[in-house]
């Protein structure tokens, strides 16, 4: 039986598991990476690239995503309850992709950077207590740290805490591909994101070089049945409902670990919770929390193991953690059942609301800022 030294191994070949290779290996270390799928993989996902993801992309992976990938979008409408209440021109670029050709292209910059990949291997043991990462083969491979970035149901996470999220404040999205054949919306429709569609959630519509992407997410234990809705939101969408296949997944919608690992084990991305319940930003967070941790991991390991890495890599997520938990609070403020529609509604056409939403969006501004201010004062002041 062979057995190979890494410095670093890496469960999850998305965004942030990509993020968290190429950061290492051009770090100098010796990285694994590992995923139970074969690239390019279907992925259930909005795929909206904000402004912030362009960023974090242009910063950890020093390039931009071929024209192929991603396509620019400008136009958005805002709705309630599928009414329109707002539309414009987002004051940010905004692009849009199918996960399926953007994971795959990260995970290649990953590879041509060094890093070893071992893909479609569903019984890997990574084994957390042994720091002996074992391949269905039987090929072991010795490491010194191992970053979990292997989504929403993380065997990591389970393994480290016994779930891998809170059933009580998981969130859960049903999407669907309507391709323009079956279409009611032509091509170059404006992207839409309805506000009231589904308490404690929101829906989308996003279109892109082929389909459009319909769906909506929501707190799962506070949502209801959502089969209905998505049903309804179909029916605006597509000639024939029926035929459109459904599909479904959890989004740790802000459910964030403040303490996200243990040992020589981190998490990263949605594995750490790290989503923004308010604009629905994940990509961007992976990518940045991939990166951190990779550097939190060559800096412990360049200081000779001292002191502890989670605590290491928390400093590092600071600004992200304190942007999901004023976007927490925001979020229980808008779905709260004190307040009344006319007034969330209200907010939402707010034009300064508007501004700062894409600021966040951006990268401009954080959560944080938004949650300087109270609904009151945002329906008050002179717009």
């Amino acid at each position: 039986m062979s057995r190979t030294q890494a410095d670093l191994v890496v469960m999850g070949g998305g965004p942030a598991g990509a993020a968290a290779a190429i950061t290492a290996a051009r770090r100098g270390l010796r990285v694994v990476l590992v995923d139970k799928a074969v690239f390019p993989r279907s992925k259930l996902c909005g795929g909206l690239l904000s402004g912030r993801t362009a960023v974090q992309i242009a910063k950890v992976f020093g390039a931009e995503p071929p024209d192929r990938i991603v396509q620019p979008r400008s136009e958005f409408i805002f709705s309630w309850n599928g009414k329109p209440f707002a539309s414009g021109t987002s004051p940010i670029g905004l692009h849009l992709t199918m996960r399926r050709d953007f994971d795959e292209w990260l995970l290649l910059q990953a590879r041509d950077a060094g890093v070893t990949l071992h893909l479609g291997l569903r019984d890997a043991e990574p084994g957390l207590e042994t720091g002996v990462l074992t391949l269905p083969g039987g090929e072991e491979i010795s490491w010194q740290a191992l970053i979990g970035a292997d989504g929403v149901n993380s065997a990591v996470a389970r393994g480290l805490f016994g779930a891998a999220y809170d059933k009580a404040t998981i969130g859960f999205c049903l999407e669907a591909e309507v391709p323009y054949a079956r279409s009611l919306r032509p091509p170059g429709t404006p992207l839409q994101i309805d506000f009231g569609g589904v308490p404690w959630g929101y829906g989308w519509s996003f279109p892109k070089q082929r389909s459009v992407t319909v769906g909506l997410g929501a707190i799962m234990s506070r949502a209801g049945d959502l089969k209905p809705r998505i049903a309804a939101l179909l029916a605006s969408h597509a000639a024939d409902p029926q035929t459109v296949p459904v599909k479904g997944h959890f989004i740790p919608f802000g459910e964030f670990r403040a303490v996200p690992g243990r040992g020589r084990v981190i998490l990263a991305g949605d594995a750490a919770g790290l989503v923004d319940p308010l604009t629905g930003e994940g990509i961007a967070y992976a990518i940045e929390s991939g990166a951190l941790a990779a550097d939190a991991v060559a800096g412990w390991l360049g200081q000779a193991k001292a002191g502890d890495l989670t605590a290491r890599y928390v400093r590092g997520l600071a600004q992200i953690h304190a942007s999901l938990a004023a976007s927490n609070h925001l979020a229980a403020t808008m779905h709260a059942r004190f307040v009344p529609a006319f007034v969330k509604r209200r907010l939402v056409a707010q034009a300064r609301v508007q501004r700062k939403f894409f600021a966040i969006l951006g990268g401009q501004a954080e959560s944080t800022d938004l949650a300087k201010f109270n609904l009151l004062r945002y329906l008050l002041l002179p717009r």
